[in-house]
């Protein structure tokens, strides 16, 4: 058996690659929820509203616009933003409902679990902190 030419990175360096890459998603997740839980914060101290569907259809558009311009299915694009725009929204009604004593969600959000994980067309990768 001949030895192959080893012409690229190795798969070994090639998942280590995607790892990084997976945390980092992982961490704008993070960072976009928060931030989107800010958001929402204050636009229900301005008019009492936990939804704003104007501005999630411009969110969406938008996402897919940048999508569509890297190669992104519209199906994929709108499937991670549908599901970060409806986990700002839970992540709020969560935070707030305790003191509220809120049986259900208000009005414009939807109970837990609209979007399953399993729904999403995305890598699920176990990732550890950088040493």
């Amino acid at each position: 058996m001949a030895d192959r030419p080893r012409t690229g990175p190795s798969l070994v360096a090639l998942r280590r690659d995607l790892e990084l890459i997976d945390r980092t998603i992982v961490l704008l997740l993070a960072e976009r929820i928060s931030t989107a839980g800010r958001a929402i914060r204050c636009r229900a101290q301005l008019d009492g509203q936990v939804a704003n569907p104007a501005q999630e259809a411009r969110v969406l558009a938008r996402a897919r616009e940048w999508g569509a311009s890297l190669g992104l299915s519209d199906e994929l694009t709108d499937t991670v933003f549908r599901a970060l725009l409806e986990e700002g929204k839970e992540q709020y009604v969560a935070s707030v409902a305790p003191r509220l004593h809120l049986s259900s969600p208000p009005a414009g959000t939807k109970s837990r679990g609209l979007v399953p994980a399993s729904a999403l067309p995305v890598a699920r990768a176990k990732v550890s902190a950088p040493a």
